[in-house]
């Protein structure tokens, strides 16, 4: 189904961007969920759709791989599309190019489907596989393996309030977010002297407004590292990750 794969633009702004002019990561999640929701609108399947049916998208895990960090002021070509399904999970890739058509950007995406009252997951309702609405773009191979956290090897924590304006429609934090919110933990020689190669990022809970949470990471060695992101009152997990970086 060529209406499955959904091309969008987006021009990267200063007020997106470190002091390198790279755009920062969570600003660039933003436009790859921006594409989406686009891209699912026109299919049908948006989280306003699913919402009226008393269900929702929820994020499970996203790899996406920074071949280069997009700069102001480019314009950006964003390509997503539906990749496959299965009983529990719809799965999402993601390019992104330049104005010359060069990757810069690639991801992939596991989606599950959550029953809003009773906030359990529920697999794949019948008319979304129906709709056979999944496209072979070439994307990504699927997530394989499991990012793992050793407490006992914590070096860096950043504590976190969640504002109001951290909250999306389904009323729980963002995923993008997350994303930040991993990186924060980092010291900043980090964040200022290395580039992002790569986040493989699982989200295990939702986090609500006023709700406090800690991120905590290490070092696996000097350009990889290890997160997790806890909600501090019932230690529930709420994210595990590995970040690699390049000098």
């Amino acid at each position: 189904m060529e209406e499955s794969t959904f091309f969008d633009s987006f021009k990267v702004q200063a007020s997106e961007t470190d002091a390198s002019k790279s755009i920062k990561v969570p600003n660039l999640l933003g436009y790859m969920q921006e594409a989406a929701w686009t891209n699912a609108t026109k299919l049908g399947f948006s989280t306003y759709d699913m919402l009226k049916e008393g269900i929702t998208w929820v994020v499970n895990r996203m790899y996406i791989e920074f071949l280069v960090l997009p700069t102001y002021p480019q314009v950006l070509k964003i390509e997503t599309w539906p990749s496959d399904l299965d009983k529990y999970f719809a799965y999402r890739d993601f390019r992104v190019f330049d104005e010359s058509h060069n990757l810069m950007v690639q991801a992939t995406s596991n989606w599950l489907v959550l029953d809003i009252k009773t906030r359990k997951l529920i697999p794949i309702p019948d008319h979304i596989k129906d709709a056979r609405f999944s496209v072979d773009r070439g994307g990504m191979d699927k997530i394989k393996g499991k990012c793992t956290f050793d407490q006992s090897k914590i070096e860096n924590e950043f504590p976190i309030g969640v504002s109001w304006f951290d909250l999306d429609v389904n009323n729980h934090v963002n995923n993008t977010k997350y994303f930040q919110w991993i990186l924060d933990s980092l010291d900043q020689s980090v964040l200022a002297n290395k580039k992002p190669k790569s986040i493989d990022i699982t989200f295990k809970a939702e986090a609500g407004y006023r709700d406090e949470i800690v991120s905590q990471s290490y070092a696996l060695d000097d350009n990889t590292f290890a997160h997790q992101i806890t909600n501090k009152s019932t230690g529930k997990v709420l994210v595990v990750a590995k970040s690699k970086f390049s000098d």
